[in-house]
């Protein structure tokens, strides 16, 4: 038992070591009192111990879940702009960076879709006056998730490179 909770403190918590963690503790605390000389004191520092491994747990699968959502939305949105589907991927890549805006490299890619779809409507001859905000709107919303891709990771260059192309075109 504390070889598994030393291991927790050394090793990245690992859901799989967690729940071994909390499957040995609740083994163990469910075997018979008169088996162990316990101190009084030595009951609350494990119901303690108990009551914080849960929490942590519940609150690391919380995280865990959403980057592992945000990851499948951000590969469903790969796929469809291999498929050309433009709009489709536009609302995945959006849904993937609200889901986990910690990484600068969903940021990047989400600010080069929108350069890339602002630069297909500029590309048309005649603008309405709604095509012309929403590409004023794109191109702002690139400025600002390049940006906030670069200040995530300011030591990565390809951050600086995107919002770089973005202000070149």
């Amino acid at each position: 038992l504390l070889a598994l909770l030393a291991t927790q403190l050394v090793l990245p918590p690992f859901i799989s070591l967690l729940v071994l963690f909390g499957l040995v503790l609740s083994a163990w605390l469910s075997l018979p009192a008169h088996k162990f000389k316990q101190k009084k004191y030595h009951q609350l520092v494990i119901q303690v111990l108990g009551v914080i491994l849960l929490i942590t747990t519940i609150f690391g699968s919380y995280g865990l879940g959403r980057a592992t959502i945000a990851d499948y939305k951000f590969f469903r949105a790969n796929q469809a702009g291999q498929d050309s589907q433009m709009v489709e991927m536009y609302q995945l890549q959006q849904q993937a960076v609200s889901l986990n805006p910690y990484l600068a490299s969903y940021r990047r890619r989400y600010a080069l879709t929108n350069l890339s779809l602002a630069t297909a409507l500029a590309n048309k001859t005649e603008l309405t006056s709604e095509e012309q905000s929403s590409m004023l709107q794109l191109i702002q919303q690139s400025i600002r998730e390049s940006q906030a891709a670069a200040t995530l990771q300011p030591a990565d260059v390809r951050n600086w490179q995107v919002l770089a192309q973005i202000y070149n075109n």
